[in-house]
């Protein structure tokens, strides 16, 4: 018989001060496009089946305005992956999307 217990993962002092480190990054590059041959986005793997996704650590392109970000989320998902081993998806950097970006989306869009 499996018990109904749900697993829990324990929260440390230095899991916050590492969480406010990453903040602290994502704010930082908040408007910042990736450096030239960087990546605006990191995946990590994990051993969980389910991807948490932070693709608005950082500021972003919404309705043709800039965003700000959701703070926290990008985060977030790294101490997850630490704590849990989730999967995660996040943009560390802003993403100014390029003409083709736009016209790709929008031609999806409409």
């Amino acid at each position: 018989m499996q018990s109904s217990v749900p697993q829990k993962a324990i929260v440390t002092p230095d899991d916050i001060d590492s969480i406010i480190l990453f903040e602290k990054k994502f704010a930082k590059n908040d408007s910042t496009p990736a450096p030239i041959n960087t990546k605006s986005f990191e995946f990590k793997k994990g051993t969980r089946k389910i991807l948490f996704v932070a693709g608005h650590a950082t500021a972003h392109i919404r309705e043709g305005k800039i965003k700000q970000p959701d703070a926290g989320t990008g985060s977030l998902a790294v101490e997850l992956n630490k704590l849990s081993m989730f999967r995660f998806y996040i943009q560390p950097f802003f993403l100014h999307p390029t003409p083709i970006f736009m016209i790709t989306m929008n031609s999806r869009i409409h």
